[in-house]
This record gives C-alpha cells, sequence and structure tokens, in this order.
C-alpha cells in the first residue's frame, strides 16, 4: 500500500500562521487548515492514479510482448509446407477482453489436402501404371514388356512422344518377397521412408558395380516387403501397391493392369482426357461388370470363388472392373490406402480370392462413379488380317509373340498392329 505524501513548506508556515492568530481567529484557521488538507488529499489523489496508470502501461507493454512472441513462436514451428496443392491458410482469431482472457492472438493453421516439404517433395506423374507380377514365374513377361508398350515411354520425359500428349507416365512391377536382393534395394523395402532423389546414393554405398547396373536395369520394380505373389493373395497384394505408390508418389491417375495387356498409349490418354478423368474426383473406370456370379469350385471353371457367398450372404458380386485394367482416381487410392494401413485403430478391408471383385467390393458403399472404357478381357486390339486397329485402350491374353509382333509395327509404321489406320 502506497504511503502518503510528507508535507511541504507551503502547508507547514500557514499552520504556524494559525497558530499564532489567537483565540479570536481559531474558528477562521481552523477552516484554512481543512481546505489545506483538502487539498493536500487531492494531490496525493492524482498521484495515486499517476502511478497506477504508469503500473498499467506496463503491464499492457509485457502482455504485448509476450503475445508478439507467442505469434513468433507458432509461425517457426508451423511445418514448411514448399510445393503444396494448396496454399496454407493462416487464420488469427484475436482475442478480446470482453472474452474475459488475455488479449493475445491465437493462430490456427488450415492444412492443404496434400502438402510436401521441398527435401521430401513426391515425383509426381499424371498417369501411373501399376504391374502386378511373380518374380519367379513372370520373368520372361516382365521382360516382353520392357521391350514392347512401354517403350513409347520416354525414360528422360516420361512423356509418349507419339501419343500427341503432355501427360507424363510411369509405371512399375509388383513383386512380393520373392523379388531379388536388388530388386529390393532398388524399392525402398530396408529404407521405405527415403525419398527417391536419395535413391542411387543408397544403391551405390549397398552393391556392387555389376549388381548396381542390375538394380538401374531393373529401376521399375516395385519389391512390397511381407508380402505374398501367390495368386490366391492378389487382392491384398494390389491393395498394398496401392498404399505405396499413394505414400511415395503424387499422381492424378491410376491404372492396374497385367503383365499379359497391351496399352494402346495413345487412345488410354485420349480416352482420359475425353473424360476429363484426370481432374475428376471418386471414378472408376474399366471393363464394367454387373450381376456376375463367383465362379463354385465344383463347376471346373477358371478362377473359383467360394469365399464371397459365404462372407457376404450375397449370390452375386458388385459392380467392379475386370482385373485386365482399370482406372481409379487418386482421392479413392487414398481410401484404400488408408485402409490397407496396419493400423490396429483402424478397420481392415476384407480379403477376396479375386482382386478386381475385392476392388469393387471395397468401393461399394463409396459414392462413386463407374464408367465404361473400352477394356477387352481378350486380345481383340488389331483386327486380324486387316492391320487395323480397334478402338480398345487395352487388351489382354496377348501372346508373347503378338506382343513383339506389334511393337516391330510400331518402330515401322507408327501403329502397332500393322500398316493400316
Amino acid at each position: 500500500m502506497l504511503e502518503p505524501c510528507a508535507e511541504d513548506e507551503g502547508s507547514f508556515l500557514t499552520l504556524q500562521g494559525a497558530k499564532q492568530g489567537g483565540q479570536n481567529e481559531s474558528c477562521a484557521g481552523a477552516g484554512h487548515v481543512h481546505q489545506q488538507q483538502a487539498s493536500r488529499i487531492g494531490g496525493v489523489s492524482r498521484r495515486m492514479c499517476g502511478i497506477w496508470l504508469l503500473l498499467a502501461v506496463v503491464v499492457l507493454l509485457q502482455v504485448w510482448e509476450r503475445a508478439a512472441g507467442a505469434s513468433e513462436s507458432l509461425v517457426k514451428s508451423a511445418p514448411d509446407i514448399g510445393h503444396a496443392e494448396q496454399d496454407v491458410t493462416q487464420v488469427t482469431t484475436p482475442a478480446t477482453q470482453e472474452d474475459g482472457i488475455d488479449p493475445e492472438p491465437t493462430v490456427r493453421y488450415v492444412p492443404p489436402l496434400v502438402q510436401h516439404s521441398p527435401q521430401t517433395a513426391k515425383p509426381h506423374y499424371d498417369l501411373l501404371v501399376i504391374i502386378p507380377a511373380s518374380g519367379g514365374r513372370d520373368r520372361t513377361r516382365i521382360q516382353t514388356v520392357r521391350q514392347t508398350w512401354v517403350r513409347e515411354i520416354d525414360k528422360r520425359t516420361n512423356l509418349c512422344n507419339r501419343c500427341k500428349s503432355n501427360r507424363t507416365i510411369r509405371y512399375f512391377f509388383i513383386l512380393g518377397d520373392e523379388a531379388s536382393a536388388e530388386e529390393k534395394v532398388n524399392r525402398h523395402v530396408h529404407n521405405e521412408g527415403m525419398p527417391e532423389a536419395n535413391l542411387m546414393e543408397s544403391i551405390q554405398n549397398q552393391t556392387s558395380n555389376q549388381s548396381r547396373n542390375q538394380t538401374m536395369a531393373a529401376s521399375d520394380i516395385i519389391a512390397l516387403s511381407r508380402c505374398s505373389s501367390a495368386y490366391i493373395r492378389l487382392a491384398e497384394k494390389v491393395r498394398k501397391a496401392i498404399r505405396f505408390v499413394t505414400t511415395h508418389y503424387s499422381f492424378l491417375l491410376l491404372l492396374k493392369t497385367d503383365t499379359d495387356s497391351w496399352i494402346f498409349l495413345d487412345t488410354l490418354l485420349a480416352f482420359a482426357e475425353a473424360n476429363d478423368l484426370f481432374n475428376r474426383r471418386s471414378v472408376h473406370a474399366g471393363d464394367v461388370r454387373r450381376g456376375a456370379r463367383p465362379v463354385q469350385p465344383k463347376s471346373g471353371g477358371k478362377n473359383p470363388d467360394e469365399v464371397f457367398t459365404r462372407m457376404t450372404g450375397q449370390p452375386t458380386y458388385p459392380t467392379f472392373a475386370a482385373g485386365c485394367g482399370y482406372l481409379l482416381t487418386r482421392n479413392l487410392c487414398n481410401y484404400i490406402a488408408l485402409l490397407a494401413a496396419e493400423d490396429s485403430d483402424l478397420p481392415g478391408l476384407a480379403e477376396l480370392p479375386q482382386e478386381d471383385v475385392a476392388v469393387g467390393f471395397w468401393l461399394q458403399a463409396l459414392e462413386h462413379e463407374i464408367v465404361r472404357a473400352p477394356m477387352s478381357p481378350m486380345a481383340d486390339g488389331c483386327l486380324k488380317g486387316s492391320g487395323n486397329r480397334t478402338k480398345l485402350v487395352l487388351d489382354h491374353y496377348v501372346p508373347i509373340s503378338e506382343m513383339h509382333r506389334r511393337a516391330r509395327n510400331l518402330r515401322e509404321h507408327g501403329n502397332p498392329c500393322g500398316k493400316g489406320e
């Protein structure tokens, strides 16, 4: 508590005069003393108000400095967004005295849908193609694909020059535990968090010159760890592959296809552009099947399935696109990747014997569009004996000899089917 101020010299002289004035002036002297005391009290009050005002200013300055420091610390601790598909929005909400709290600003960051720091930016391709394969039984098929339709993709620019498109393309063969040691080093199995920019440094540190050359030649391999390449486990492999590419790559559209499929890249890109698949969301496109029934094991048919009806109680499959080739937009891949995570806090995806049916089953409850694409489960892409093409973007069960014939026609005539149009 502040002490009262001492009397000044004027007050002291006034009091002495009052004492010498005698008894007759006592009343007047007393009145004058009371007036001087009131004046003194008013002076004290003004001094106290000044002191309290000074203290209030000091407190406000301290609050302001603390608020400024808090804002600066939040900005410094915010993630370095770098290249992002959407800008980060900073929303500042100033607090007021009416709120009953200190007037310190609070900063809230609204994150973008996808964000990458410059040091860990994901490589981007407009179209990403995944080709599940077995490192054991499919080696010849893998080499055939490398020597045929994928040669249309320029390794330096990732463009299909003949396609007259500026869409970038990247393809990967998806192997499992059977992958060789070099293939595993090449595709993040030992260092799954390693960005692709650091891949060659890792290879140089871990392999000899000879094995390094083999690894570079196999740079189109993704070798998944703890993953079987058995056909009955194909749904699991596709699920893990989608999670892997979604984690490590940025893309707009994904194509899943087989080693015995031929991709007419120019027709495929034209179809995707015509249907705006690079910009649309929630689209599943392919050779659409509706009302198909599971093949019973006792029927002797191909690809029997005794699991689906027992699991779901449904006699027919959900709508799906045949596994020879189907397209998924990025956000559908994100959904599958999320539920493909081995997280005990998340429900898992049911595994089915037929991988294409499984994908349709996983997406059944989602709001999405199913688009019919000109794809064939048979080798119908070239009209026999005419050298003319059909309008297919993909055909299937293409023999190795036919794939090499089409590649030769591409080199000689610019048309995989021959001299015709």
